[in-house]
């Protein structure tokens, strides 16, 4: 009985881990507005982002529809401003 209640919790936190990170994606930073402003960002492919210069996307989950969710103050937030790629979620380019 023990081993079937830690296996339900162990796929409970594996599922909601899934959750999380299924509901992370790639936004493209529109050159234009600043990087830390949700409305400067579209979908898309970070591939194409290399160098260490400007923000050129971010890995994020969707907050207002089609827009990342980049919350002030919170890691993500600074990361970006500080053009900080460590995390794997900030992408920069030349």
């Amino acid at each position: 009985m023990a081993a079937s209640a830690f296996t339900s919790v162990a796929a409970h936190k594996e599922s909601e881990e899934q959750r999380t990170n299924a509901m992370q994606q790639g936004w493209i930073h529109d050159g234009q507005g600043s990087p830390t402003d949700p409305e400067s960002y579209v979908p898309g492919d970070l591939s194409d982002c290399e160098g260490t210069a400007e923000v050129c996307g971010i890995i994020a989950p969707e907050g207002e529809p089609g827009k990342p969710e980049i919350v002030e103050g919170s890691d993500l937030y600074n990361r970006i401003q500080a053009k900080d790629p460590s995390q794997n979620d900030v992408f920069l380019m030349d």
